[in-house]
């Protein structure tokens, strides 16, 4: 009696399947983990420009628009706000401005890295 030492064709099709499943859900969620990181960037610059624009406020009584798009701003002469060390959001504008309510912050995903095309905005309102 002979004995069947190999894997039959059906079984090696079932492993790849197996496999091409495995990788794909892989690559779904790492895909999912990634977008969570460049939105936590963007949180982590938001919230420092919110900061800035607060104490300049406290200081001055008005907060102050920048523009155009820029990586490094400087908030009404006293409050640097630096983005050109984050990986994926590099530039930012502060735009319509109400000196004494609020302003819009628009950031943009840098061309150089996996967020390019992305852009998170955000309104802050005095008060709210």
């Amino acid at each position: 009696m002979k004995r069947n030492l190999g894997a039959s064709m059906m079984e090696i099709l079932i492993v790849i399947i197996i496999l091409m499943v495995t990788v794909s859900m892989w690559s779904m969620n790492r895909r999912q983990q990634l977008r969570v990181v460049y939105y936590a960037e963007s949180e982590i610059l938001r919230k420092d420009i919110e900061d800035k624009q607060s104490i300049v406020f406290a200081a001055k009584g008005s907060y102050y628009p920048l523009t155009p798009p820029t990586s490094v701003g400087n908030i009404g002469g006293i409050e640097m706000v630096d983005a050109s060390k984050n990986n994926y959001f590099r530039t930012f504008v502060v735009t319509d401005v109400t000196p004494d309510r609020g302003y819009t912050i628009i950031m943009y995903g840098a061309s150089d890295s996996p967020a390019a095309g992305l852009t998170v905005s955000s309104t802050y309102v005095r008060g709210q």
